[in-house]
């Protein structure tokens, strides 16, 4: 099958469908496909080490990972999946926990965003009760630089205990850069 040459433009947007191209064909394309964004590379980290805190100071949930962008320009994609625990803990029928995401480079700590009060469980049964689940986080951040990003999760407790990785549950972090 010869192959020619069609100039932008050259068809409406709706001309062309797929009862009238044979979509299973070979096609060869030339040129640079813009608007598309690419992967440059993607990082993954897990734990399972237990972080307990009654504190309502932030912490370190050890959920964290590297990544260093290759432009100014890139973005970096974070996922975090963390398991936790609240618990009443024998003196409160009610927990509440907040967590933070940050990103440190440049020996900066820059907090990405802030959970205000969540997750929060207020109808145990007795003190001793406990709700295990997962926290799933999804953020695009713009660090604006080439140097080593280290994304981590921090936790705190407003009420009741607050853990993370308990029971052998795992956690997990997914950093992708995107670039420009």
């Amino acid at each position: 099958m010869a192959l020619n040459t069609l100039p932008a433009g050259a068809f409406a947007d709706d001309a062309i469908s797929s009862d009238k191209i044979n979509l299973a064909n070979n096609f060869a394309f030339t040129g640079t496909v813009t608007g598309a964004a690419k992967i440059g590379q993607v990082v993954h980290a897990s734990t399972s080490s237990v972080v307990n805190t009654t504190s309502s100071s932030f912490a370190d949930s050890n959920i964290t990972a590297q990544i260093t962008p290759s432009a100014t320009s890139s973005k970096i994609f974070i996922m975090i999946r963390a398991s936790f625990q609240l618990y009443g803990g024998g003196t409160s029928t009610n927990a509440t926990a907040k967590f933070r995401v940050i990103n440190t480079f440049d020996s900066s700590d820059n907090t990405l965003f802030t959970s205000t009060e969540l997750p929060r469980y207020d109808s145990f049964d007795n003190n001793q009760d406990s709700l295990t689940n997962i926290i799933p986080i999804d953020y695009i951040d713009s660090p604006n630089t080439t140097s080593q990003c280290t994304i981590k999760l921090q936790i705190a407790c407003v009420s009741g205990h607050f853990s993370t990785q308990v029971s052998g549950n795992r956690s997990d972090i997914f950093l992708q850069e995107i670039l420009a």
